[in-house]
């Protein structure tokens, strides 16, 4: 059960799903010219959050690469709360569809939003940013967010049995995610997604 449970909780590992998906989209929605651009940018953002908690690991900051105490993780989102909004504003400025900073705009919303909860309760972020890309993806295409829904499902029952996340953590990254779908529903229109969608 917990060999399964490992490998739910790595397929579905935010730096993993994340990255992958917005590399799908920009190939399968976006303008071939913006690849690069989007490639690079999405590169940066991750592979330095992936080089960040490496390093804290390695100092002894972090007990483990999944940074599980809660009180090791303000330092986790403040490196990462500004490069997320960074992110956002850098797809903005590169001629990539609104639907893609406005998604970043309100991820980093999201990681505000756990760190705040941070001081009462540790939300799974595995959960949480898992449920918000299942939302993102479903405004595109609705089978492939069922699947990821579904996924963030599993995700969720793996870092309980992995003993991560307790189920009131969980559930708190359920309601934080639910929380920034709602957000991102308020801000998008129609012309975010027709410009996604025909832009390729």
């Amino acid at each position: 059960m917990r060999q399964i449970a490992k490998i739910i909780s790595t397929v579905g590992n935010p730096l993993l799903t994340i990255p992958l998906l917005i590399e799908i989209i920009a190939i399968r929605y976006g303008h071939p010219a913006n690849l690069p651009v989007v490639t690079l940018i999405t590169a940066v953002l991750f592979v330095s959050s992936l080089l960040w908690i490496f390093y804290q690991y390695k100092k002894g900051s972090y007990s483990d690469m999944d940074v599980s105490k809660r009180e090791q993780r303000y330092s986790l989102y403040l490196f990462i709360i500004p490069l997320v909004f960074l992110t956002a504003w850098l797809f903005y400025l590169s001629n990539l569809p609104t639907y893609t900073s406005k998604t970043l705009l309100i991820g980093g919303g999201l990681m505000t939003l756990s760190f705040l909860t941070n001081f009462k309760i540790k939300s799974s972020l595995h959960t949480s940013l898992n449920c918000y890309l299942a939302f993102c993806v479903f405004q595109i295409n609705p089978s492939i967010g069922m699947a990821l829904l579904v996924l963030t499902v599993a995700v969720a029952w793996s870092r309980v049995v992995l003993q991560r996340h307790s189920v009131s953590e969980v559930v708190m990254g359920f309601l934080v995610g639910g929380v920034a779908s709602v957000a991102l529903s308020l801000i998008i229109d129609s012309s975010d997604f027709e410009l996604l969608l025909v832009a390729g």
